[in-house]
């Protein structure tokens, strides 16, 4: 049986009988998915991309780093030329505890580039980004916005900030 009530709730959400029947309705876009789409579309028009192999990481571990309560991020321009697109790379080593806590914290710092790399990130370089304690216990905004300032540190100026202090 079907509520009166119930319908215009799964109708606003894109949820129709003939939809759940295999007859999608091309009438309306679903406002859910529409949403998710856009917050999922990137700002800053940077392609990320990944670090896979040993080598990549080992490379970028000579560039400029930057450490947090959270994460360590480390930064290098790429030599070669290629695709102009910031590459991530994720780490977390077994200090951090089972393969289960390991696994959360990768996850959880490549949802975080997810959201902040597009805006911060800049093409042409390797990122590594390297799980500390925090990862785990910290709150998710807080990560992100270590991750910001992270960002913001490995590319400024060393002599520009010492000024400031």
């Amino acid at each position: 049986m079907d509520s009166g009530r119930a319908r215009p709730l799964r109708e606003a959400f894109g949820f129709s009988p003939a939809a759940a029947r295999g007859g999608a309705s091309v009438s309306r876009p679903d406002p859910v998915q529409a949403m998710i789409a856009r917050k999922a579309t990137p700002a800053g028009n940077i392609p990320i991309g990944r670090l896979q192999k040993r080598a990549e990481f080992l490379r970028t571990r000579g560039g400029r780093s930057w450490t947090g309560p959270s994460l360590v991020l480390q930064a290098r321009r790429k030599e070669r030329d290629g695709p102009d697109a910031a590459r991530f790379g994720f780490t977390a080593t077994k200090r951090l505890g089972s393969a289960v806590r390991r696994n959360r914290a990768r996850r959880r710092l490549k949802e975080a580039v997810k959201l902040t790399a597009p805006d911060h990130a800049r093409a042409g370089y390797d990122y590594v980004v390297i799980a500390r304690q925090g990862t785990l216990t910290h709150t998710f905004p807080d990560i992100v916005k270590e991750l910001k300032t992270a960002l913001r540190k490995v590319h400024t100026n060393k002599a520009k900030a010492k000024r400031h202090h």
